[in-house]
């Protein structure tokens, strides 16, 4: 436990010390780090064009004359670094310098280092050299911003199919890894009360203060939308926020997502479809149940997947047509009524024939068996 006395309390930050060399690493707030950077989006997006900051001036005029993403090299990293280089002085007043690294990966490469079995289209691992460790030193932290490669989508969720696609998602992802960048190097870290409260705070990556500088950058590219047509850049806000909640982080009040314009309603639907999701997919990897002979009485709880995904559990509700002969001695289980539809006939087969196999196998071995015994 940390005593009140010895409690750390980071300072409040004003717009003058949100810039690159005035900021501390490792030494602030996740308040007073969105404060300051909302403050700087806000006076930059109201200001007048000769009050406007040197590096977010000189982002403009690169966007404005010589700024384009080169189509013949879609998936290269320099057009990535590129923009890194003018995100980070059109937003982030040029505190990123020196601290990230990039990189583009494959999909299934970084759904590998996150072990994840759905999509996973970008990563940001901050490193924090000798934290924790009395016998070496600390050294200066670091980001590595990983963003999802891939040519080709599934039909289901084509969102990468053109150039096009492409770059915006590359475009989206890099800009939300950069905010967590930014509260990763420069939120404090220290064990007198900042790591507790952050642990207590909860809230995952996607925490009230990640949320509400994203809604600033969010609205401050609508404003620049008028002048500059090739940003239009989406955050994800709720989705990732979703996948926060999903991971077991504590929802919010209804007050603290108004303030940061999140629907408590939005949320709450969102939340349900991706829990239907994840509950279809790891139905889908669960190992399936052989029912025995000796435990027959237990046979009637027993479905077929494709059945109680579409009429429920209850087996009066299948209908009165017996599709099924196989032999309830080793494999009962497709006994029962079942009323089997015109496209789910190729599925069943499948699974017929494969129990099949299952059957002449088991007999064989069950031969094999009492040869070696007689």
């Amino acid at each position: 436990m940390t005593s009140q006395q010895d409690f750390h309390i980071p300072p409040s930050l004003s717009r003058q010390y949100f810039e690159l060399g005035n900021l501390k690493l490792l030494s602030n707030s996740r308040e007073a780090i969105f404060a300051a950077l909302v403050a700087h989006i806000e006076f930059t997006a109201r200001c007048k064009p000769e009050d406007i900051p040197p590096r977010a001036k000189r982002a403009f005029a690169r966007l404005e004359n010589q700024m384009t993403w080169k189509l013949g090299k879609v998936d290269d990293i320099e057009n990535l670094k590129l923009f890194f280089d003018l995100f980070n002085d059109m937003y982030f007043n040029g505190l990123l310098t020196g601290y990230c690294e990039l990189e583009l990966i494959e999909e299934y490469k970084l759904q590998r280092r996150r072990l994840k079995l759905k999509e996973a289209v970008g990563l940001c691992q901050p490193y924090f050299p000798g934290e924790g460790h009395p016998r070496y030193k600390e050294g200066r932290v670091f980001c590595t911003l990983s963003v999802a490669m891939s040519e080709k989508r599934d039909s289901v969720n084509n969102r990468w199919s053109g150039p096009g696609q492409r770059i915006k998602h590359y475009l989206d992802t890099l800009i939300h890894e950069m905010i967590h960048a930014l509260f990763d190097i420069f939120t404090c870290r220290c064990p007198k009360g900042c790591k507790e409260k952050h642990n207590l705070q909860g809230g995952g990556g996607h925490h009230l203060a990640f949320q509400a500088a994203a809604h600033a950058i969010g609205s401050a590219d609508i404003q620049y939308l008028s002048r500059y047509p090739c940003l239009s850049l989406s955050l994800t806000r709720y989705e990732s926020f979703v996948g926060d909640l999903q991971l077991g982080y504590n929802l919010p009040p209804p007050s603290s997502l108004k303030s940061v314009d999140l629907d408590i309603n939005v949320i709450m639907e969102l939340l349900k479809e991706a829990r239907v999701k994840t509950f279809e997919r790891e139905k889908l990897l669960r190992p399936q149940l052989v029912v025995n002979k000796n435990n027959r009485c237990i046979r009637d709880e027993f479905t077929v997947d494709s059945r109680d995904r579409h009429y429920g559990f209850e087996r009066k509700w299948w209908g009165s047509e017996l599709v099924s002969d196989c032999d309830e001695t080793y494999f009962p289980l497709y006994l029962g009524k079942i009323d089997v539809k015109a496209p789910e006939w190729a599925e069943f087969k499948r699974w017929r024939n494969f129990e099949q196999r299952a059957i002449n196998k088991y007999r064989d071995f069950r031969r094999a068996t009492q040869d070696q015994r007689e």
